[in-house]
């Protein structure tokens, strides 16, 4: 079920967490009043906030996080020529925490920012709510500038308990079909951007050791539509959980129940299946370009894959060819 109304906040006036799922994007999602929020220290090792944005045209599609990790901060951006099928620009890194910062806020003033000394990340809420403004800028290695407007279709909020030792609990707000206009600069060469985009914060009081995988994707299909989708495994189980599509202005929730988002052999290279058990969903993905990271520094571990294409096959009762997004496989201890 679907609540209509966005509450203003998702924590309670007794202090506990509005646990469901709801149509809309509340201002802000902040954990302060919870009354199982754990201590200082506890917290600062255990609250993850992160901002992932996706943009797409014909010709290109650009991915950007910016993840304030509380003792450590990561940021990166990406360029797929989707065309060739190939990887124009991959950039980013770790950072202590310091230079990183993600706020409470889902989209009116938002204000999120990572720098190091190969470059910087940026995402800024205009002033009237209207759009987000993503920045990239990693010296004439690549640079980006794109605009975010506020999509038909109603935005997917999440809060749900987080899973594993730890965890206390978590709030999701996706939003997919954002009108996005702009340009990439890539080694000197500036590309012209129109076309859709995808966003997606998350804020959550999390367990120790995390894992998940996930399919974002959007574009048209056969019928000139905007659609797009969200599927995850292993996380954000609980509250109803946040698989869903979009098509055209509309929201249309999925059960997590049966969701598969399973590769053969290498994430890498795939190709990946990515199904609902009701059949609403049915999609091959074909990586082009691959993001990943394999970190181990004891107390801190990290093996992401992030691989980067298309998908083809069937949303609801539409087919769909060349659908842009990103699949991903994710364990991590922090």
């Amino acid at each position: 079920m679907i609540r209509a109304e966005v509450p203003a906040a998702v924590v309670d006036e007794r202090g506990d967490a509005r646990i469901g799922r709801w149509s809309g994007a509340p201002r802000l999602v902040s954990w302060d009043g919870l009354r199982t929020a754990p201590g200082r220290t506890v917290r600062l090792l255990r609250e993850k906030r992160w901002r992932f944005l996706l943009a797409a045209d014909d010709r290109l599609l650009v991915g950007a996080a910016i993840a304030d990790l509380g003792y450590i901060g990561l940021g990166f951006g990406w360029v797929l020529d989707r065309g060739a099928g190939r990887m124009l620009a991959s950039e980013g890194g770790i950072t202590p925490g310091p230079f990183v910062h993600v706020g409470d806020e889902t989209w009116q003033g938002v204000s999120s920012r990572w720098r190091s000394a190969s470059g910087s990340a940026t995402v800024r809420g205009e002033a009237d709510g209207g759009a987000l403004r993503l920045e990239l800028s990693f010296g004439r290695r690549l640079s980006a500038s794109l605009r975010f407007e506020r999509s038909a279709a109603p935005a997917l909020t999440l809060v749900a308990p987080a899973t594993g030792a730890g965890g206390v609990v978590n709030a999701t707000v996706k939003s997919l079909l954002h009108p996005v206009r702009g340009h990439v600069n890539v080694d000197g060469k500036e590309h012209d951007l129109s076309g859709l985009g995808g966003v997606d914060y998350t804020h959550g009081l999390l367990a120790r050791e995390t894992r998940w995988r996930w399919a974002f994707g959007l574009g048209r299909d056969a019928a000139g539509r905007a659609v797009g989708f969200n599927l995850v495994t292993g996380f954000n189980q609980g509250g109803g959980g946040e698989c869903a599509i979009w098509a055209g202005d509309s929201l249309v929730l999925l059960p997590h129940e049966g969701v598969t988002i399973d590769f053969v052999s290498d994430p890498a290279t795939g190709p990946w299946t990515v199904r609902t058990a009701g059949g609403e969903i049915d999609l091959v993905f074909t990586p082009r370009g691959v993001r990943r990271q394999a970190l181990d520094l004891g107390l801190i571990a990290s093996n992401y894959v992030q691989p980067v294409g298309a998908f083809e096959g069937r949303i609801a009762d539409a087919q769909v060819q060349a659908l842009a997004g990103v699949v991903e496989d994710h364990v991590t201890r922090w």
